[in-house]
C-alpha cells in the first residue's frame, strides 16, 4: 500500500471507502477474526488513549499493516477497515437503542463487541435529525469533503476550513473529528441500502415486500450514489 493511502486511513477516524462497503466478501469466521483483531488493537478505535499525535500515528500505521498480514493479504485494507466500520456502526446503534440496560441483543456480534461499549457510552448524545440534515446538506454542497475523485479532496487545508465552517454551523457542539466520524457512519449505513434492496428482490417477491430504506435522511443522501455510478 502506498504511503499516501496509508496516511489517508490513519488520519481519519475510520477509513474512507471509495465504493460500497464490500462486507459480503467476509464470512462469519473472518468477521469474528476481524473483531478479535480490533479488540487487541485499541489504538484503532479507543479515542481516550493519551498519546502524542506522532506516537498515535505511528502505532496506527503499524496496526494497519499488521491487519493486512493477519488476513494473509487476502483482502485489501479498504475492505477490512470498511467492514469494521460497518460492524462498529451496527454496535453503536444497538448500544444507543438499549442504553445501559444489561439485556443482550439479538445481533450476532453483540457479545463479541462488548469491548466497545464503554467507549460508546462515554460518547456524546446522538445527533438530532436537524443536525444530521445540516451535516448531509453541507457535505452535498461541498463534495471535496467526500468525493475522492476531486483534486480538492486531498487538500487538507481546504478540508480543515470547511470542517471548521460546519462546526460553527452546528454551534460548536461537536469537534471536527466527531463530525467526520458521524458522516462516515451515515455513509456506511446508506451505502449498504441499495444492496439490501437488491437482496430483498427475490424471485416472486411482491413490490410491497421489497425492503426500502425508511430513514428520513435517505433521499438527501442520494447525491453520493451518482458519484458511485460514474465510477463504472
Amino acid at each position: 500500500m502506498s504511503t499516501n493511502k496509508m496516511a489517508e486511513i490513519v488520519d481519519s477516524e475510520a477509513a474512507p471507502v471509495d465504493t460500497f462497503v464490500p462486507e459480503a466478501r467476509l464470512d462469519d469466521n473472518d468477521r469474528c477474526k476481524l473483531i478479535a483483531f480490533y479488540k487487541e488493537k485499541p489504538i484503532l478505535w479507543d479515542t481516550s488513549l493519551k498519546l502524542s499525535k506522532k506516537a498515535a500515528k505511528e502505532q496506527k500505521e503499524t496496526a494497519l499493516k499488521d491487519l493486512e498480514e493477519h488476513f494473509d493479504f487476502n483482502y485489501t485494507l479498504d475492505e477490512l477497515v470498511g467492514v469494521w466500520k460497518s460492524l462498529r456502526a451496527c454496535m453503536l446503534r444497538v448500544v444507543k437503542r438499549i442504553g445501559k440496560d444489561t439485556a443482550s441483543s439479538q445481533w450476532k456480534y453483540f457479545n463479541q463487541m462488548q469491548f466497545l461499549r464503554p467507549s460508546i457510552e462515554r460518547s456524546k448524545p446522538e445527533w438530532s435529525d436537524d443536525e444530521k440534515r445540516s451535516l448531509i446538506n453541507f457535505y452535498n454542497a461541498n463534495p471535496s469533503l467526500w468525493n475522492h475523485r476531486l483534486k480538492d479532496y486531498h487538500d487538507r487545508a481546504r478540508r480543515q476550513v470547511l470542517l471548521q465552517q460546519l462546526r460553527e454551523q452546528l454551534a460548536g457542539k461537536y469537534t471536527e473529528k466527531e463530525i467526520v466520524t458521524t458522516w462516515n457512519n451515515i455513509k456506511t449505513y446508506f451505502d449498504r441500502e441499495p444492496m439490501r434492496e437488491e437482496a430483498s428482490k427475490s424471485s416472486g417477491t411482491g413490490t410491497s415486500e421489497v425492503k426500502k430504506c425508511e430513514s428520513v435522511h435517505f433521499s438527501q443522501y442520494t447525491f453520493v450514489f451518482s458519484q458511485h455510478m460514474h465510477r463504472y
